[in-house]
């Protein structure tokens, strides 16, 4: 008979749909009421959000460029120009954050060294202020300095002094005598095994000529010719998807709801279970709630 009694209880404790519906059934004027309410503060504070512009840039980014984007370096100086501190009381750290939440990085093809970078404002002139300040701070940030300068100019003199010896060697092929060309090119060979020697050097020394172009274009830092599009000012708004978010904030509502009448169906049957009442008097106890005042029957 006991055996019988506790798995009749369990079968008590166990939340199945037809609770759910009979809990919702007896609590609908809670949940259509509550869930209407709900949506109408969604739908009156996605009308009242302010409208947000997006302005759009493209250039290349070398991986120390990417790793200082959203850096104070960077960052700071936008803020100045643009007196956005003064949204926030003058605290610098919070204003960072709100900068960098309005900024986007995106690679325009997979692994092309492309970047779209994208920052929004609250009109179409702050948002194209705000993205000029940040090129401009990105452009600024692109020259090396002390040993990062230091190490591109070592690998420039090195590269010289590579095709000043592929110079020499091209000499040697052409007008050297054969031992000069033994030196050149090893002993044992012969005009089959250097001739396309010789024919590979300019293509390497022209290769290695261009490695020098773009280590001192990097070494000058970037410039405003470099910006695949300038920033644009933005003609609309960025789409909010207000429907998606009022049918999002409805229906979350509408679970959280049906959720609450469930625990209240929950904490009403503990006073009907003395183990479980013991439990939500120490809840109660725990928190500082008052105690029901159990009135018993005689």
């Amino acid at each position: 008979m006991n055996q019988i009694n506790q798995t009749a209880s369990v079968d008590d404790d166990r939340l199945d749909f037809l609770d759910l519906l009979a809990i919702a059934a007896e609590s609908w004027k809670l949940i259509v009421i509550g869930t209407l309410l709900v949506a109408m503060a969604t739908a009156l504070i996605l009308f009242l959000r302010p409208p947000v512009y997006e302005s759009f840039s493209s250039m290349a980014l070398s991986p120390r460029l990417r790793s200082i984007l959203n850096s104070p370096n960077v960052l700071d100086p936008v803020i100045k120009a643009n007196n956005l501190a003064a949204n926030f009381n003058g605290d610098v750290e919070a204003t960072r954050d709100s900068l960098r939440r309005k900024i986007k990085v995106e690679e325009l093809v997979k692994d092309s060294g492309f970047y779209r970078i994208s920052i929004q404002g609250d009109t179409p002139a702050q948002a194209k202020a705000l993205a000029v300040s940040y090129l401009t701070q990105i452009l600024l940030q692109s020259k090396p300095v002390g040993s990062e300068a230091e190490k591109i100019q070592e690998k420039i003199t090195v590269t010289q002094d590579a095709i000043a010896e592929l110079q020499k060697l091209s000499e040697h092929l052409l007008l050297g005598s054969s031992s000069e060309l033994i030196g050149a090119i090893g002993p044992g060979k012969t005009q089959d095994d250097w001739y396309p020697r010789l024919l590979s050097i300019p293509i390497e020394i022209a290769r290695r000529k261009g490695d020098i172009q773009g280590m001192q274009h990097e070494l000058e830092g970037w410039r405003i010719d470099d910006v695949l599009q300038q920033p644009n000012l933005p003609a609309r708004p960025v789409a909010q998807h207000r429907l998606s978010s009022l049918l999002a904030g409805t229906g979350a509502g509408f679970v959280a709801l049906i959720f609450f009448a469930y625990l209240r169906d929950v904490v009403r049957k503990m006073d009907k279970n003395s183990e479980r009442a013991r439990k939500l008097a120490r809840i109660r106890e725990a928190l500082g709630w008052p105690r029901q005042n159990k009135v018993e029957s005689a």
